[in-house]
């Protein structure tokens, strides 16, 4: 409180201005909306007009640097930029491994070097599995050699059944119309051959220079002995490709591992470039907005000057109903006085039955 005859002083003008206000301005939200209602009483219609508007100017500002958080945008740039940099060298770093190992898919080509590994493995077998068959073919064949035209059919015979058991294995391979079982068509054939021409000997002896079986026999030893060499040299070159493709292998299983690390490096890298370079564009953008003064928040009914006052002064109020209070007691004092049947003065017993009355007791008994 100011001195007698003095004006209050600021401070204490403010602080009646603000409770003033917030007596006279009521805020209420909307059910089932994010939507408030604000309204100020005053005796003014332009003073409450102008509250109004100046408070919804108030709110917009505060809810722009409220839900605004200034320097974001500074750092969102920042961080895009260093994730970035880590993108391009996960980038550069995965090249040079590429290039240094000669891979460009370790996965891919580690699934094709599998694949033939498996097919040569097979081949491989195979070829020993010839080499044995050929090794037992020219055992059979220098047998025959040194024995005599009995014994000679007796060893072609079982030669003969193995090359046929041959044939029958290699059918279930392969087309009649593929290279070795025609060749062992031919085996079988030149077999038949010398067989029959044993018996012709054991049958007719004749003067001759020259021995169909004996020929036969080694034209069979020669070929062997070529063959032999020849699938032995091929083994060996299958067994040396062989183990260089599993050597590969192995290396390419490392640098799978290696590879998907530096993949697994640059695309989280990637991510989180692409994740703060969309965070610095919102930004960017909250930016202009809010240097707009565009925000996320408006008012839907702007505060006008009210053309007839939305209810009666406060004053008024008072004194109209300290006026329907007296109004209600007295009403009520009227008919309690009436509605109650007891006599309360001698006067209106008398009245009421109309007679003399002799004598009165009071209640108290004196």
């Amino acid at each position: 409180m100011g001195a007698l005859g003095q004006a209050p002083a600021k401070d204490t003008r403010i602080f009646q201005a603000v409770l003033g206000l917030e007596k006279s301005l009521h805020v209420i939200p909307v059910n089932g909306s994010n939507l408030i209602k604000i309204t100020y009483e005053s005796h003014s219609p332009e003073t409450a007009a102008e509250v109004l508007r100046e408070l919804g100017d108030l709110y917009l500002s505060k809810h722009s640097s409220v839900h605004r958080q200034r320097g974001t945008s500074e750092f969102f740039q920042r961080q895009a930029e260093e994730y970035r940099k880590q993108l391009m060298d996960a980038q550069t770093r995965l090249v040079s491994f590429n290039h240094e190992t000669g891979v460009v898919s370790a996965d891919f080509e580690k699934q094709v070097s599998l694949q033939r590994v498996s097919e040569f493995d097979i081949s491989l077998q195979q070829t020993r599995a010839a080499i044995a068959e050929t090794k037992e073919r020219l055992q059979a064949t220098t047998q025959v050699r040194n024995s005599g035209n009995p014994q000679l059919i007796a060893n072609l015979k079982p030669v003969l059944l193995n090359l046929e058991l041959r044939r029958t294995e290699l059918l279930t391979k392969y087309d009649p119309t593929y290279p070795l079982v025609k060749e062992v068509e031919t085996q079988i054939a030149q077999t038949v051959a010398a067989i029959s021409a044993a018996d012709k000997v054991g049958v007719r002896e004749e003067t001759t220079d020259q021995d169909p079986t004996h020929a036969w026999v080694r034209t069979e030893m020669a070929k062997a002995k070529a063959d032999l060499v020849g699938l032995e040299a091929r083994a060996s070159v299958m067994s040396g490709a062989l183990r260089r493709m599993q050597n590969r292998l192995l290396n390419l299983d490392q640098n799978s591992m290696v590879q998907q690390d530096l993949l697994r490096a640059a695309k989280a890298n990637e991510e989180s470039y692409l994740l703060y370079h969309r965070k610095r564009e919102e930004a960017r953008i909250a930016d202009a907005l809010d240097r707009s003064k565009i925000v996320n928040a408006a008012i839907a009914e702007a505060a006008k000057v009210p053309l007839v006052p939305s209810g009666l002064p406060t004053r008024f109020k008072l004194v109209l109903s300290l006026l329907i209070a007296s109004l209600v007691s007295l009403g009520a004092a009227f008919l309690s006085e009436h509605l109650d049947p007891s006599f309360r003065t001698p006067s209106e017993i008398k009245e009421f039955l109309d007679m003399p009355l002799l004598a009165a007791i009071p209640k108290n008994g004196h």
